[in-house]
């Protein structure tokens, strides 16, 4: 599975800035959601997504689609 859209991790960093949201490169008790489709095996090295989806289990972070973002930007839905 490739990133969502085609859509590079800068600019889904850009699109959750632009409302108000902060993209942390790392899950931690802090984060809100985890975009898997951003998150995906054959972007990343060494294993990472697999990590960040650990962590975010672990830590009870949502773990949301690109399409549930785009939900949550373009009709105020929360996850």
């Amino acid at each position: 599975m490739g990133m969502s859209y085609g859509l590079s991790p800068r600019r889904v960093e850009a699109i959750v800035e632009k409302h108000g949201g902060i993209f942390t490169k790392s899950v931690s008790g802090r984060t809100d959601y985890l975009v898997k489709d951003y998150v995906t095996k054959d972007r990343l090295m060494n294993g990472r997504p697999a990590r960040a989806k650990r962590e975010a289990i672990k830590n009870g972070t949502k773990i949301i689609s690109f399409d549930d973002l785009e939900d949550m930007i373009l009709y105020g839905k929360s996850m």
